[in-house]
């Protein structure tokens, strides 16, 4: 018996052994080592940042944070292990039965949700309250980059289930439908993202240089139209929400008082901050002044406390992680894994761009949350699913390559 036991035990440490070795051989470090210290950045700072919370303590607020942190590790390395074999028409059915059960959610949480900041969109269980809208934008990229059979090859195709080349329209349908939903929340910041994410995909799968051209030409003309839109509807006085945000990205000063506070408190911890900042812990906004100063306007408070070079360095951890994404997707031939991870650099970098560009004025205010340093466990977790399936690709286009050195 125990030479028996002692064969078993050492094959269970080869077993880990071998899991140690796969790990260290098919992780791209540069992805994961960035998202772990901006994990621990964004945990240090909620616990700065909730100090003066009027709906709970800074130690609830981080133990909340630390939690979600390590689910969402445990996450990423899950995913990154799971054998899943993405081209089948199991993983196509499951990726379009996970879209409609996050629109579901989507629906029940507008329906039944209670509004916050003057938007529907959360469902609350408990102390933790769940973002559907967060799913969605994973299960969207998945369902796109699938969808876009046309560029594929015969057996590419015909394995993933696109017979004939054809789009499921029914589908198709129902993205659209959570995208509308998504809108009449109002949450005009997840449509932006959720607009850019499809445009990104569509584009590099059928790579059409005209829409491209054209569509950045419309979005750049409605930034620069976005100012007039106010007076040219005469919407001054119109009790929305959304047009209150869009007055106080116009002409903050104007409404101080209310809509504005939000904009110009973030401006003065931005200033008070300089390029080295006050020190951890010694933001003078974030006591009353900053509304929301652990989860849409944290960078405010990281640039007050940590100043403007701490804000360069989380800005460059991210962008390498979307420069990696980016470059994967670029050394695939297989379709489905580079618009995959093309849409995962684009929901990063639109993450960093709505965010960012609400707290220094740039864009109008729209909830978004800063990937991996706002305080939320949606966002945390929707941004460790993306990350753990991006890893489990990049881990099978290295498999594939090593694959055909050997052939």
């Amino acid at each position: 018996m125990a030479p028996k036991a002692r064969i078993i035990k050492r094959r269970r440490t080869q077993n880990w052994g071998q899991l140690i070795r796969e790990t260290n051989r098919y992780i791209d470090w540069l992805i994961l080592l960035p998202a772990i210290i901006l994990m621990i950045l964004g945990t240090i700072m909620v616990y700065s940042a909730s100090a003066d919370m009027p709906t709970g303590s800074a130690f609830s607020y981080v133990f909340k944070q630390g939690i979600f942190d390590i689910t969402g590790l445990f996450g990423v390395l899950f995913l990154f292990h799971f054998k899943f074999r993405w081209q089948t028409r199991g993983a196509q059915w499951f990726i379009r039965l996970a879209m409609t059960a996050s629109i579901f959610l989507m629906l029940v949480a507008f329906v039944f949700g209670q509004a916050i900041n003057g938007a529907k969109g959360w469902i609350l269980l408990g102390p933790v309250s769940l973002q559907p809208v967060e799913f969605f934008k994973i299960s969207l990229i998945l369902f796109l980059a699938y969808t876009s059979g046309k560029v594929m090859n015969e057996d590419e195709a015909e394995a993933l289930g696109v017979a004939g080349r054809r789009w499921p329209r029914i589908f198709m349908l129902i993205a659209i439908f959570g995208v509308f939903l998504d809108g009449i929340m109002p949450d005009m910041g997840g449509v932006g993202i959720i607009t850019m994410i499809s445009i990104t995909i569509i584009l590099a799968a059928k790579w059409r240089p005209i829409f491209m051209i054209a569509s950045a030409g419309l979005l750049f003309l409605i930034y620069i139209l976005l100012p007039n839109l106010v007076n040219w509807f005469g919407l001054e006085n119109s009790g929305s929400y959304m047009v209150a945000r869009l007055i106080a990205y116009i002409n903050p000063w104007e409404v101080a008082s209310s809509s504005g506070l939000q904009l110009i408190n973030s401006l003065y911890a931005i200033s008070n901050g300089g390029i080295f900042g006050r020190g951890l812990g010694n933001s003078i906004q974030k006591f009353g002044n900053l509304p929301e100063p652990n989860t849409d306007f944290i960078m405010a408070i990281v640039a007050e406390e940590l100043g403007m070079f701490t804000i360069l360095i989380i800005l460059a951890l991210l962008y390498l992680m979307i420069f990696r994404l980016i470059t994967w997707g670029m050394r695939t031939k297989i379709m489905f894994y580079r618009l995959t991870l093309y849409g995962f650099a684009t929901y990063f970098f639109m993450q960093v761009l709505v965010n960012f560009g609400g707290v220094v004025g740039a864009l109008p205010i729209t909830g978004v949350t800063f990937p991996f340093i706002s305080y939320g466990g949606s966002s945390i977790w929707s941004l460790s699913i993306a990350l753990g399936i991006a890893m489990n690709i990049i881990k099978q286009i290295k498999h594939e390559e090593e694959l055909g050195k050997e052939g």
